[in-house]
């Protein structure tokens, strides 16, 4: 028996250290593979919102934006969702790299595997609508509506033409009542608006408006536009 052997053997004689239970064994063995699944799960799904926010974004509007393109984009960026992307990736690393098959792979593989894994899964969340629907009933959400949200900014510029919020009444064709992103109540005449597809104006519906300021709680709409999965559709309508 080599001296390492004899050290090992005597280390666990002094501590009475007791090798653990066969089903203990397995149970923390596929514990760990399932929680790996569950996080790869939750990244899709985070994966799959950071696409529906992006797609979301109006770059035809960019030039119409008084503090500049790249202002726009800056504020437009779904930063929540690739923090917590990011925050769930890191997780999953470290929880794979303790299971039986984890250890044993290279960094970088293990990394571009969790990669490829949830952007395949991403991807079916997004382009089935998974995402889309998830989306837009979170951000009726009174939690997520008061989080201090970078694209809340870009649309709080009524003066350049920005209001975004939820419809409190639609009084009539031409006419709903507003509650902006700082709760707020606005007139919004919509006499003259292009109203765009999916955008119903019904109550408790957050939408963009993009238009001009009247006075202090009037404003006219030229373009009504979906709080979430318009962006690059609208450009084509």
């Amino acid at each position: 028996m080599s001296n390492l052997s004899q050290k090992i053997l005597e280390e666990i004689d002094k501590k009475k250290i007791e090798p653990q239970q066969r089903w203990i064994f397995l149970v923390k063995k596929y514990l760990l593979y399932v929680v790996v699944s569950l996080l790869i799960l939750f990244c899709s799904l985070v994966f799959a919102l950071v696409l529906i926010r992006f797609f979301s974004i109006d770059f035809d509007l960019m030039d119409k934006f008084m503090k500049g393109r790249f202002m726009f984009f800056l504020l437009s960026m779904p930063y929540l969702w690739l923090f917590v992307l990011a925050a769930l990736l890191i997780i999953a690393f470290f929880v794979y790299r303790n299971t039986e098959l984890g250890y044993k792979r290279k960094t970088i593989f293990v990394i571009f595997g969790l990669v490829i894994m949830f952007i395949l899964l991403g991807g079916v969340l997004f382009f089935s609508g998974v995402s889309g629907a998830l989306e837009r009933k979170m951000v009726t959400n009174s939690i997520y509506q008061k989080m201090d949200l970078p694209v809340n900014k870009l649309w709080s510029n009524p003066e350049d033409g920005f209001l975004g919020g939820i419809v409190l009444e639609k009084k009539s064709r031409k006419l709903i009542i507003l509650s902006d992103l700082s709760s707020q109540s606005w007139e919004v005449d919509l006499s003259d608006a292009v109203v765009k597809k999916n955008v119903y104006l019904m109550k408790g519906e957050k939408i963009k408006i993009v238009g001009e300021k009247v006075t202090d709680g009037r404003f006219k709409a030229l373009e009504v536009r979906l709080w979430v999965g318009c962006g690059m559709q609208c450009q084509m309508h």
